[in-house]
């Protein structure tokens, strides 16, 4: 694990994408970011590539409904290993 001091919290956070010899950049004055700062930065350098934002809605639609079926298969697979394990 790496051990920053205080001032390096200070520094800024700088997220940059280039495409079609278009470059986009996210600079944000500070580092210690929560995860809301993080994912809007990336929105913004996705929406600067050229993609739409129903896009961007899309593939997170499409994403969270993957992670909610994973999520249920796990619990599907949890439950039954828990009701195996009771019927031992």
């Amino acid at each position: 694990m790496t051990n920053y001091n205080f001032s390096d919290m200070k520094k800024s956070a700088i997220f940059s994408a280039q495409t079609y010899g278009t470059k986009t950049t996210v600079e944000i004055d500070h580092c210690d970011l929560d995860l809301d700062e993080v994912m809007n930065a990336f929105q913004t350098l996705i929406i600067g590539m050229g993609y739409s934002n129903d896009a961007l809605r899309g593939w997170i639609i499409e994403k969270s409904s993957q992670y909610q079926d994973e999520d249920t298969e796990d619990l599907k697979h949890k439950l039954n290993d828990w009701k195996n394990d009771d019927e031992v």
